[in-house]
């Protein structure tokens, strides 16, 4: 399972600072701001985060799928317990 990382605003490959009309700024702040699907917390910067293998709906969209690597793992690793 592969991981990314989000870089802080301001950061060299993060997001500008301040307030801005980029779109790849904007889609980096929305990916922060959504919840892991696991814990609900914010996904944040600079903290490991994962695609869950959970197939994307009708209508859904693609951060609704996002979640905290170490999150993810100890779900998987608690679905493999007998």
């Amino acid at each position: 399972m592969a991981w990314g990382v989000l870089q802080p605003p301001g950061s060299e490959l993060g997001p500008c600072k301040d307030a801005c009309q980029h779109v790849d700024c904007a889609a980096t702040r929305e990916m922060a701001a959504a919840p892991c699907s696991v814990c609900r917390e914010p996904i944040g910067y600079d903290v490991r985060f994962c695609y869950t293998d959970a197939p994307l709906q009708p209508g859904q969209k693609n951060t609704e799928r996002i979640a905290h690597w170490v999150c993810w793992v100890e779900h998987c690793e608690k679905q493999r317990q007998p």
